[in-house]
């Protein structure tokens, strides 16, 4: 029996994003891409050509803060992790280890 592979091939923009966490929103006609990763509230806008090859640059939104940050297939492929507010907020006391405060007792 054959075996179907759906995974895009490494080094693609798709994979990065996949390996990064983020999951295929939209797809304009004029390949205008639009990739989230609601949890972490981070999104990721780019172009491709008829063929899905990456015009220019990847730009990360934060979707909390708005910052954005124009990045390269070869800076996401040498990533680990993209840090939003909402991925680890400073303000969050469980962020250095301590359990939440209940403040209904």
């Amino acid at each position: 029996m054959a075996i179907i592979d759906m995974r895009p091939a490494k080094g693609t923009i798709f994979y990065e994003l996949l390996r990064l966490g983020l999951t295929f929103e939209s797809k304009s006609l004029d390949g205008h891409n639009v990739w989230i990763n609601y949890q972490t509230q981070l999104r990721a806008e780019f172009d491709t050509d008829a063929e899905g090859n990456l015009i220019e640059g990847v730009r990360l939104t934060d979707l909390v803060t708005r910052i954005s940050k124009i990045v390269t297939i070869e800076d996401l492929a040498n990533t680990s992790e993209i840090i939003t507010w909402t991925s680890k907020n400073p303000t969050d006391p469980t962020e250095d280890g301590d359990p939440p405060i209940d403040i209904t007792e």
